[in-house]
């Protein structure tokens, strides 16, 4: 008999990708889209990268790298670490080069997770989190947190929620959806925690540079006695508009590097090589392209923060890193699936529910903000529009 293989049962395909295809198909048959839904920079790659890329595969480069990547980018990456977040690693036996952060996001699963671990997933979150756990047959356990608390885990949370099964606690800051930026201090005392637990620690930091004025990032595996139980995920995609380009990394100790090594070998074997010489020329390069970026995020999320709260029935928390805002519609009265639904074929703006992030984000909506100031202004008009609409509705 041919079914699927019993770990999937759980597994599902991805939300935010139906919704925009939703939303791709009513734009074919002629609507005016506003697309909103997809974490993806409206730049393209900085021309340095795409010529260096390119004359590396005019000089041949473009046979297999080695199973952890090409050497010179692994170096940069770890001095690139050792600059901005203060961790040490050996590039020689502590980075490999992944087919981008959600590659890697599966290494940290496959070679750590065992039937029946449970992993700490804080929420809202990215949708791999829970689906990886499921892949792994492993046990996704939420610990929520809300708005009123700018969506910053209490760590409180995190350890009443460990149990004798608990092997990993997965983190994400800058965070997708919210916009939260963790605060050194919940990191160290998270750290506490994992270490009186003998828990891994995934970090998830692929938003690492888009922070905005007023806050900064901080690495939890900077933290003394962390480099032994966390494992770092970042990549280009986000801070280099390379999304296409399937480029990231992870970084943690020779002991827990070697096990995701084993499933990269493999899955992947290597990442394309040619590719790799563009990733070293970001780092290495001139930044103008990424201060450029993060300045138009700076000023689109300060746009779209005032637009929406300038909006009767809809509140939404500043962002303090990445590019999503997260708004409430609660008093709409309609729910998150209900809102976006309604909003893409009446109004033709194209948000994600925040539902689809977990419990704790039903009632909010995901907006992207990766793009113009002007698809931005016209989006905060037809929201307006349409929520005086269902007001008005509601009064008749």
């Amino acid at each position: 008999m041919i079914n699927e293989a019993m770990r999937l049962e759980h597994v599902q395909l991805g939300q935010i990708r139906a919704v925009a295809e939703k939303a791709k198909l009513l734009e074919q048959q002629g609507h005016d889209i506003i697309h909103l839904e997809i974490g993806e920079p409206d730049f393209t790659t900085p021309e340095n990268i795409v010529q260096v890329t390119q004359d590396a595969l005019s000089q041949g480069n473009v046979h297999y790298a080695p199973n952890r990547g090409v050497l010179d980018l692994r170096r940069e990456i770890a001095k690139k670490l050792k600059v901005d977040n203060d961790i040490e690693v050996d590039p020689d036996k502590e980075v490999i080069i992944t087919s981008g952060a959600a590659q890697a996001l599966l290494l940290a699963f496959l070679a750590h997770c065992n039937p029946g671990d449970e992993v700490l997933v804080i929420e809202p979150s990215f949708l791999s989190y829970n689906q990886l756990a499921y892949m792994t047959d492993a046990v996704p356990v939420p610990i929520a947190t809300s708005e009123d608390k700018d969506w910053i885990v209490d760590p409180g949370d995190i350890e009443s929620a460990i149990t004798d099964r608990t092997k990993m606690v997965l983190l994400n800051s800058p965070n997708n959806p919210t916009g939260a930026v963790y605060p050194k201090e919940t990191l160290e005392r998270i750290a506490e925690i994992a270490t009186e637990h003998d828990l891994i620690v995934v970090s998830d930091e692929i938003y690492e540079k888009i922070i905005h004025e007023e806050s900064s990032h901080f690495s939890i595996g900077a933290l003394p006695g962390m480099k032994e139980r966390t494992i770092t995920i970042n990549g280009f995609s986000k801070a280099y508009a390379m999304t296409g380009w399937r480029l990231g990394y992870v970084a943690a100790s020779e002991k827990l590097t070697t096990p995701m090594l084993k499933v990269h070998q493999y899955a992947v074997t290597c990442v394309p090589t040619f590719t790799q010489y563009g990733a070293i020329e970001a780092i290495r390069g001139d930044q103008k392209h990424l201060e450029a970026m993060i300045s138009a995020y700076n000023k689109r999320r300060d746009l779209v923060y005032k637009g929406l709260n300038g909006i009767e029935g809809i509140t939404c928390s500043l962002p303090e890193g990445a590019f999503y805002a997260f708004l409430n519609i609660k008093q709409s009265g309609l729910n998150s699936v209900e809102f976006a639904e309604r909003l893409l074929s009446e109004k033709g703006v194209a948000l994600i529910p925040g539902s689809i992030f977990s419990s704790a984000g039903e009632g909010f909506l995901r907006l992207s903000f990766a793009a113009s100031e002007e698809q931005l202004l016209s989006a905060m008009k037809r929201i307006e529009e349409f929520v005086v609409n269902i007001n008005s509705n509601v009064n008749v």
